[in-house]
């Protein structure tokens, strides 16, 4: 809209371009305004549960990853002079 700074009346209105439209449509589900407060809850609650399920993968796998360096440590027990991972694999050098 263009409205004169003299008078105050409204001079002109334009119309938005189709892209600023579609912005203005697709702001509201970016910032989670349509749906109310359930929604937020409900996505809040979502949210929660995604930190949970990573961290728990986390947690899994890094106590298996520890466990499977401590069992080949003690499977390898020092028979070779070499480390865990050398002796697990060979030395390298042909029989």
């Amino acid at each position: 809209m263009l409205v004169d700074a003299r008078s105050g009346a409204l001079t002109k209105v334009l119309e938005m371009p189709w892209y600023l439209r579609v912005l203005e449509l697709s702001r509201p589900l970016h910032f989670g305004d349509y749906g109310g407060l359930p929604l937020k809850v409900l996505w809040a609650a979502l949210d929660a549960l995604t930190i949970v399920v990573l961290g728990s993968g986390l947690y899994l796998w890094f106590a298996r990853r520890r466990h499977s360096q401590e069992r080949v440590a003690k499977l390898a027990g020092g028979r070779s002079g070499m480390p865990p991972a050398a002796s697990r694999f060979g030395s390298g050098a042909k029989p």
